[in-house]
């Protein structure tokens, strides 16, 4: 039972997914959104991935293919958000 959210909780426990499994979910969610297709989960444990854990290409194809990070943190503030762009962009 503890595996069941107590009614009325107003958030999803994303912060207790180990990072594969809530990229896992990320990629999920992806796919069933019709802006998107070819969603793909980018393997990294082990690999070199630059950062990337997904890639997707819009339907309309106006931006090509894009590649997405996925954070599953409590708090994540400008100045993360900021490092963590650089951080990618370098790569």
């Amino acid at each position: 039972m503890k595996d069941i959210l107590p009614i009325g909780n107003p958030t999803l426990p994303f912060s207790e997914l180990e990072s594969q499994k809530f990229e896992i979910l990320c990629t999920e969610i992806l796919k069933r959104d019709p802006t998107f297709i070819d969603v793909h989960h980018i393997l990294g444990k082990g690999r070199p991935q630059g950062g990337i854990d997904i890639c997707a290409k819009y339907k309309d194809e106006s931006f090509g293919l894009i590649a997405i990070e996925c954070k599953c943190w409590k708090k994540y503030n400008s100045t993360e958000l900021k490092d963590t762009l650089n951080k990618f962009i370098k790569e």
